[in-house]
């Protein structure tokens, strides 16, 4: 039986790398348009719930977007220090 590679994939690490701020967005994506279609509908409460409940589907497509752009970012040689060279001064 073949052993279990114990390390995430790149694509679950982009998706817990960016699920605060996917889950954030789309919390307030999904709450905005909830109250705004709740409003149409003259009750608010509902278009709340509404919101909450579909927030965080609305979410996961940008938490991926963001975590993956953060990856890429973190491993990008370019972004980070190089301490070898010399300064002209």
């Amino acid at each position: 039986m073949a052993e279990a590679n114990s390390k995430p994939a790149a694509s679950q690490n982009a998706l817990l790398k960016g699920l605060p701020f996917g889950l954030a967005i789309g919390a307030a994506l999904g709450i905005s348009l909830g109250v705004a279609f709740g409003l149409s509908l003259d009750n608010p409460l509902l278009g709340l719930g509404l919101g909450l409940a579909f927030g965080p589907g609305v979410g996961l497509p940008f938490a991926v977007a963001i975590g993956t752009a953060l990856l890429n970012r973190s491993d990008d040689p370019k972004d980070q220090d190089d301490t070898d060279t010399e300064t002209g001064a």
